[in-house]
């Protein structure tokens, strides 16, 4: 770990902070949405205070615009720290943080994750809200560094790289990824604060202020300095860095105008140049970018075209890849075949930790995992950066899985069981939406949120293909209700219209609809008079509500009553879905009068059993008693049947 903390080669010039520009101050609505932004039960820093203890001040009794005493005099002492104001013998434990090691995937290697002070992290926050989103930073940056203030950066990237690709595909190209050694660690520190002075003065001060000095990192019982470079978990990290690496972008693209992209992600560098200059563009950038701190990792770092081949003229000094397609920040670009393979690869990744889960004794516990961290939210990003005809044979084998891991963890059943569990909760379901619902929609929804950073980085506004959108138009009209009309024409327009709006706002709309569209379809036909479609809409209607749906979405905690046992989950879930709960119709040993149905609808209604009903009506009974001996005129309400049977079921 301390190998990841180099020592500084020039020592930071710190300027007096009377010679720094003067903040603007933040104000109240700054400090909440900073609050709101903040995870509740976030890991503490070195204070060991976690952010809920701050949360509750972002609520004020009055609504939102109404205050509190508290959240005032935070703000106060939020813009004292801002300005500098504090003791220069405070700087390195205020900027302390506590380290922890993320292993990198498919290496030995870890990454430094620090966890600072809840207040630096509220005020870094607050400042990175305000700063990233000002015009002049939004100007720098402009259309080469996209992990600032840009929503959806990375996905522009990679789709402007796919376009660049195929219209160039059969010139002497190469794609140029490169990668840096340790590139957040080991940036000049001296750079990081030359650079807030001239970029963002408004922020200089708190900057020199926990940057000037070097603070401390606490690794288990050790103590790190740190010297040099950002560090990663704070907020205003990534800004920092980008401030002092941009520099060396902006004299890449001067000094080499033959390059035909040129766009970055804080420290991945995504550039496509003639084959010709690709050496003299790699020594140009690992020359100055070594005056920086900024290192180039020459074994890391990969040169790709679709045509490149082991007898390809020109030899470049890095690691050469011969593929028909690679994955650019985390994306796949190039031919189908290719693109497939590589998403197979992370597909096999999702499937060992299917098999994982189902290892798992607590279903419940297995079926949140699931849901979470190992559903169709693994694929998303897929989804958004890659042309759907390539995606979509794995979305259907995705779902294939999914289902496995479901029914092994509940049982068997019917198809018409598995499209509700498909369903949101608020229509019954379970929320594992299918991965085949998404390809159009979340690709379509990123061209329409990055199109204007796209047609900035290409300086071409040809990028929406035609027949890719009247494809995908046309595969969304089918997915959505027959009054949504979707048209190519009309994303197109869309798309030269959307300069503000994320793609996650355009997904989830079209999702929602779609799902709302899916969820009419599945039910049964209002006309069908049948006992099977009048209990399937029952149990529908009955399990939509949000009090029916609390505890299938809610975290399983024994303190609070939402675990449940193994059994009993499953018999929760299958009773939710409609699936059968016993093979064959049997007399209910309790009451021997009622048949006991096979998908357990008795069993909540049991006269000689103490239910949820049962007592509901005594409670009901006894209130009515009352009310009539006080001379109310009430009546019971008119009883909602099952066939066969003469309880409201809960």
């Amino acid at each position: 770990m301390q190998e990841l903390h180099p020592s500084p080669k020039i020592p930071p010039q710190i300027q007096l902070r009377g010679s720094l520009p003067i903040p603007e101050n933040l104000t109240e609505a700054d400090i909440r949405r900073a609050l709101r932004s903040l995870s509740f039960h976030s890991a503490p820093g070195p204070d060991g205070l976690r952010p809920a203890i701050f949360k509750c001040l972002a609520h004020a009794p009055g609504g939102a615009e109404s205050t509190s005493s508290a959240l005032a005099e935070l703000t106060v002492f939020c813009n004292k720290c801002v300005d500098g104001d504090l003791p220069s013998s405070m700087s390195p434990w205020f900027a302390s943080a506590n380290l922890i090691g993320i292993p990198k995937p498919g290496s030995e290697k870890i990454r430094p994750i620090a966890i600072g002070t809840i207040l630096r992290r509220l005020i870094s926050k607050s400042l990175a809200f305000k700063t990233c989103s000002s015009e002049y930073v939004q100007a720098y940056f402009a259309d080469q560094q996209l992990s600032v203030g840009t929503r959806g950066g990375a996905e522009a990237i990679v789709h402007a790289a796919r376009r660049t690709v195929e219209l160039h595909k059969c010139n002497d190209m190469v794609l140029l990824q490169i990668d840096a050694k340790n590139a957040f660690n080991s940036i000049e520190r001296n750079v990081i604060l030359q650079e807030a002075v001239v970029h963002t003065p408004s922020i200089s001060r708190f900057v020199h202020y926990i940057y000037g000095d070097a603070p401390f990192l606490i690794f288990g019982n050790n103590l790190i300095r740190s010297s040099t470079g950002t560090q990663q978990g704070d907020p205003l990290g990534m800004l920092l860095f980008s401030l002092a690496l941009h520099p060396v972008i902006l004299k890449v693209s001067e000094k080499f105008p033959q390059i035909t992209l040129n766009a970055w992600y804080a420290d991945d560098g995504t550039l496509i140049v003639p084959r010709s200059i690709a050496n003299d563009v790699l020594s140009f950038i690992k020359s100055e970018g070594e005056k920086v701190g900024f290192c180039l990792n020459v074994t890391k770092t990969n040169a790709w075209w679709p045509s490149q081949s082991p007898t390809s003229s020109g030899t470049i000094s890095c690691n050469m890849v011969f593929s028909s397609a690679i994955s650019i920040l985390g994306s796949p670009v190039g031919d189908a075949e290719g693109c497939r393979e590589i998403i197979e690869d992370r597909m096999a990744t999702v499937c060992m930790f299917w098999e994982k889960l189902l290892e798992i004794q607590d279903p419940q516990v297995a079926f949140h995992l699931l849901r979470l961290c190992a559903s169709t939210c693994r694929l998303l990003y897929l989804f958004r950066t890659t042309p759907p005809h390539i995606t979509k044979p794995q979305a259907k084998e995705f779902d294939l899985g999914m289902r496995r891991v479901f029914e092994n963890l509940h049982g068997g059943m019917p198809d018409a069981s598995w499209n509700y569990a498909t369903l949101p909760f608020h229509s019954g379901g379970m929320g594992l939406t299918p991965a085949a619902l998404l390809p159009d929609i979340c690709y379509v929804a990123s061209i329409l949120s990055t199109f204007p950073k796209i047609q900035g980085m290409l300086k071409d506004a040809s990028y929406l293909c035609p027949q890719l959108l009247n494809a995908s138009a046309e595969n969304i009209a089918l997915i959505l209700p027959e009054s949504e009309t979707v048209t190519a024409q009309g994303l197109i327009a869309k798309a030269r219209e959307s300069r503000s709006g994320s793609v996650h706002d355009i997904q989830q709309t079209l999702t929602e609809l779609s799902q709302e569209w899916r969820s009419v379809l599945i039910a049964p036909d209002p006309k069908d008079t049948s006992p099977a479609a009048i209990r399937s809409r029952i149990r529908v209607n009955s399990v939509r509500s949000e009090s029916a749906s609390r505890p299938f979405y809610s975290l399983p905690q024994s303190h609070n009553g939402t675990r449940a046992e193994p059994e009993i989950w499953k018999t929760m879930v299958r009773f939710r879905l409609g699936v059968p709960l016993f093979n064959g119709t049997r007399i209910c040993s309790l009451c021997q009068s009622s048949a006991l149905d096979i998908f357990g609808h008795h069993a909540s209604v049991c006269r000689n059993a103490d239910g949820t009903t049962r007592r509901h009506n005594k409670l009901r009974d006894r209130l009515l008693k009352i009310l009539k001996n006080q001379h109310y005129g009430l009546a019971v309400q008119r009883e909602w049947c099952f066939p066969q049977d003469a309880h409201l079921p809960t």
